[in-house]
């Protein structure tokens, strides 16, 4: 799910359910196009404000 500026989030579809093979491959290939890219940096909610406080 795409929002403002440049965040996007990853929501899970079955809340509670393990994602079957096809959706797990899915998630890897789009995680390892994310690290291949170096202007992507991937994150979890939560840690833009937990690197400020950090460098406070």
């Amino acid at each position: 799910m795409a929002h403002e500026g440049n965040q996007v989030e990853l929501v899970m579809t079955r809340p509670g359910q393990l994602p079957t093979v096809t959706e797990n491959s899915a998630l890897q290939c789009v995680i390892s196009n994310i690290k291949e890219r170096p202007e992507l940096h991937l994150g979890f909610t939560g840690n833009g404000a937990a690197s400020k406080v950090e460098k406070n």
